[in-house]
């Protein structure tokens, strides 16, 4: 009986034992699930039964891949239906090749820019809607294939058909402005404002957008409540429409572009500072101009087609300084007036 009771024990201590065991490595699949975003089923019965061992073998699978990739520098996990970048990717630096295509993945995640030694980077056949500007840092990356996605922001993709390299300058240049404030577009033959923007509101205070081929200003940048400096020189506009307004503009270059009105919705803007639009076709300048703008300190109106100033230039509250070089100037109507501003003004080749 003794020696039952002890079988007993034994048996009993063994099958307690094996449970443990059983629930501890139904644990440690259920963490490598989460980490890979692959989400099977404890229980061990049945049809569960098939899949919890169909997401082991995943689970298998996808370590065996993350422990050849530190020699091969190469990590495939395409068709594995994940939904999103499993974290451990996170910690991969020395990868030089990451294959995600043909997934479920909506998100790329902001880590992404930390794989700073990437030269391949396929993430097409997903559900990706926006590329993040942190993948502006992959500066080694030499092909990024995103085709099959359907990114809601056009210009990622036409930056794109130039090639690689210009994608990610361009997702880098979004990245800094991010950290500064310092949007820099110049000279990239944009013929409309990247939609990108709309996804910077409230981070942008300074834009240039000059020497490209803009026709006319996108409604998406006037949700930048923000922006103080603009810089829109060098395009093809012709004019700013009615709703252009921007609350915290204080500077504003328009210069080289053909407008022969001046544009009325600068003069919705009394915090401005600053209007520059040498080389337009102005005729004249607005009365309100002079008289309506109290903090409007320097206009700069060079070669336009400028006949005569308004007498208002006399007692503008706070302008400093005026150039309307050459011009067409014939007379001068105003006075000098011993309460002035002015300290500058150029009527040089008129």
């Amino acid at each position: 009986e003794e020696g039952e009771g002890s079988d007993r024990s034994v048996g009993s201590a063994g099958s307690r034992q094996s449970i443990l065991d059983k629930r501890r490595k139904e644990r440690e699949r259920e963490r490598m699930m989460r980490r890979m975003h692959l989400h099977g089923n404890s229980e061990t019965s049945g049809e569960d039964q098939s899949h919890a061992d169909s997401n082991t073998a995943a689970a298998v699978a996808f370590l065996r891949r993350c422990k050849d990739s530190v020699a091969t520098g190469v990590l495939s996990l395409s068709r594995l239906g994940l939904e999103t970048v499993p974290d451990i990717v996170r910690d991969m630096t020395h990868l030089k090749e990451l294959r995600l295509n043909d997934n479920n993945i909506h998100v790329l995640p902001p880590f992404i820019g930390t794989l700073v030694n990437l030269r391949v980077l396929r993430v097409d056949n997903n559900q990706i809607q926006v590329l993040p500007l942190e993948m502006g840092r992959l500066t080694a990356l030499e092909i990024l294939k995103v085709a099959g996605n359907p990114l809601r922001f056009p210009s990622s993709t036409s930056f794109l058909n130039g090639g690689t390299e210009r994608l990610v300058s361009f997702l880098a240049t979004l990245d800094h402005a991010k950290q500064t404030g310092v949007l820099m577009l110049k000279g990239l033959s944009l013929e409309n404002m990247p939609m990108e923007l709309t996804a910077m509101k409230g981070d942008v205070l300074e834009l240039d957008m000059s020497s490209n081929h803009l026709a006319a200003v996108d409604e998406h940048l006037l949700q930048h409540s923000t922006l103080q400096k603009l810089y829109l020189q060098e395009n093809n506009l012709s004019r700013l429409d009615d709703s252009f307004y921007l609350p915290s503009l204080l500077s504003i270059n328009l210069g080289d572009n053909p407008i022969a009105h001046f544009p009325s919705p600068l003069l919705r803007h009394p915090s401005l500072s600053s209007i520059e639009m040498d080389h337009c076709r102005l005729f004249l300048l607005p009365k309100p101009l002079f008289a309506d703008m109290p903090h409007l300190h320097t206009i700069s109106v060079v070669a336009n087609n400028i006949a005569a100033l308004p007498r208002e230039v006399a007692v503008a509250p706070y302008l400093q300084v005026l150039n309307v070089s050459g011009n067409k100037l014939q007379k001068i109507e105003f006075e000098e007036d011993p309460s002035s501003t002015l300290q500058e003004v150029y009527l040089d080749d008129n």
